[in-house]
């Protein structure tokens, strides 16, 4: 059976030292799940902390099939990755839920790697900050395994790194982006995505506001994306490849401001008028 835990507020943890991957330190400052199948609701997990060079702040996963639903993930920190949750060998569905203002040095939302799977769906991965890379999510599969991690009607926003992917940091995995909505995102390179031997598809999606560029292809082997009826600022200018990859430019993209009803205070709904209203694919 699903061990289910709803309802709670779980705060100021500060981890447990064992052996689990990827190093022998301190893990799950708040939550720590090895070779199990809980599901989350309603849950607060904040202010908890993974010290001493150290993962998942807010929870740590290894081996386990999780869900997460109408929960608030914020203000956790692990000084080395996943500021707010650190995936390791597990799948993950994540559904109305929030990820906000957690720090880490790798993935300051989260952190995924060697995922078997990850989902996604309606939920927000705001302000959170990355010391290297991958602001709001870094996420990779190092021995070139077939990875899709998707994001459905999500927000990415407001996240930063110092070094690679403010918003998205990719590493030789092929996220998919369904009506996703990729705004103000901020990095030393990759603004909005940064693709390391990566090929995602992106579709009905808004890439705006990122900085430096909206997607940038890593040097060395090549990356790769696909884009279809999604606005992306400056259009495929807004996509540095470094002569080092393919854009497949696809049928239903525009390059036109969305007309978002207050960036400034972080309400990136549409007005009325946008261009982006009743033009994807459905």
């Amino acid at each position: 059976s699903t061990a289910v835990l709803s309802g709670f507020t779980i705060q100021n943890g500060s981890g447990t030292n064992n052996n689990l991957p990827p190093t022998s330190d301190q893990k799950g400052g708040g939550i720590l799940c090895n070779n199990s199948n809980p599901h989350f609701s309603n849950l607060i997990i904040t202010n908890n902390i993974s010290e001493s060079l150290n993962t998942g702040g807010g929870i740590y996963l290894n081996q386990a099939d999780i869900t997460i639903e109408y929960s608030i993930i914020s203000n956790n920190q692990a000084l080395s990755e996943g500021g707010g949750i650190f995936i390791y060998n597990s799948t993950l569905t994540i559904n109305n839920s929030e990820i906000i203002n957690n720090t880490a040095d790798w993935g300051g939302g989260f952190y995924g790697h060697l995922a078997t799977e990850i989902n996604v769906n309606n939920s927000i991965i705001s302000n959170n900050n990355a010391s290297t890379n991958g602001g709001g999510i870094s996420i990779s599969n190092n021995y070139g395994g077939n990875s899709y991690p998707t994001f459905f009607n999500t927000q990415i926003s407001s996240n930063e790194s110092s070094n690679k992917g403010g918003g998205i940091y990719a590493i030789n995995i092929s996220p998919i982006l369904t009506k996703v909505t990729l705004v103000n995102n901020v990095s030393g390179v990759g603004g909005g995505l940064h693709c390391d031997i990566a090929h995602p598809n992106v579709n009905n999606t808004i890439m705006w506001g990122n900085a430096p560029e909206q997607i940038y292809f890593n040097e060395g082997d090549p990356s790769s994306v696909t884009i279809t009826y999604s606005d992306i600022e400056s259009g495929d200018a807004g996509i540095e490849t470094n002569d080092n990859g393919t854009v497949s430019w696809g049928d239903g993209n525009i390059n036109a401001d969305p007309l978002f009803c207050n960036a400034d205070s972080s309400d990136f709904t549409l007005y009325d008028n946008s261009p982006c209203v009743s033009t994807g694919e459905n």
